[in-house]
Parts: C-alpha cells; sequence; structure tokens
C-alpha cells in the first residue's frame, strides 16, 4: 500500500496493489485505524516489537530448532528453511512462530452465522415486568 499525498492534507488516500489471486489495483480512503488502531491491533503491534526485540538473543540454529525447520545458506547467509518450504530469516520465523496460535484478549466475540440470521429475523422485546406478567396470564390458558 502506497499513500498518496493531497493538497488537501485532511483527505488520505491509499493505493492498493494486490498480487493475488490476480493483480488487483485500486484507491481507497485510508482506513482509520492506521491512525487510531483497535485495542487489539496495538496489542498485536505491542507483541510483535516484542517479539523481535526477543528474536536478538536466539541464533540462527536454535530459531530453525524452535519452528522444526532447517538452516540453509542463501547469498552467504543463513536463513530457516521452514517445514513448508518457504525461507525466512531469522527474526521472521522466530516472530511467526511465537504469534502462531495467538490472539489477543481484546478481540471481539465471533457470533457465529445462524444466530446473525435469528437476530436479524426476529426482533428482540426489551425487558418489562409488565410484559412477562402479561405472557404468563396469557401462557396458563
Amino acid at each position: 500500500m502506497v499513500r498518496i499525498a493531497l493538497p488537501d492534507r485532511r483527505v488520505r488516500l491509499q493505493l492498493v496493489l494486490r498480487w493475488r489471486p490476480r493483480l488487483v489495483t485500486y484507491v481507497r480512503l485510508e482506513p482509520v485505524t492506521v491512525v487510531r488502531p483497535t485495542p487489539a491491533q496495538a496489542q498485536c503491534r505491542l507483541r510483535f516489537g516484542e517479539l523481535s526485540r526477543a528474536a536478538r538473543h536466539f541464533s540462527v540454529e536454535e530459531v530453525a530448532e524452535m519452528v522444526g525447520g532447517e538452516v540453509v545458506e542463501v547469498n552467504g547467509r543463513k536463513v530457516v528453511k521452514l517445514p513448508d518450504g518457504r525461507l525466512l530469516m531469522k527474526h521472521q520465523a522466530f516472530i511467526k512462530a511465537m504469534l502462531t496460535g495467538w490472539r489477543s484478549p481484546d478481540t471481539r466475540v465471533h457470533i457465529p452465522k445462524w444466530l446473525r440470521e435469528i437476530s436479524r429475523t426476529y426482533y428482540t422485546l426489551p425487558y418489562s415486568p409488565e410484559l412477562v406478567k402479561v405472557l404468563r396470564v396469557v401462557g396458563k390458558k
């Protein structure tokens, strides 16, 4: 993504290039989360920073052992070859291994699709004691 500079500084645009599954190029307004991230995004960014600092203390061989890969030399540099065949630098492999399966405690609760459909179809009544009494009386007949 590339930021597009405009004379009006209040409007921020992004040029988005997507390569997969096919090349798509479009312009969109910059998401508000770029400036004000959600709590979950902020925690993920913080965790990413902490792990990138922690990766300094491990050797390439130790990281390869952690991720279940092997050390390979490419252009005179040691990289980690993951079990799926991808080549990553030491800190990238370490961060990927440590963030796999990690979820922020501030993530939104996922509502199943069937419950969303029911909620969209039926209107929920607000709770009122009088309505409960009326429904109990009607139900006894």
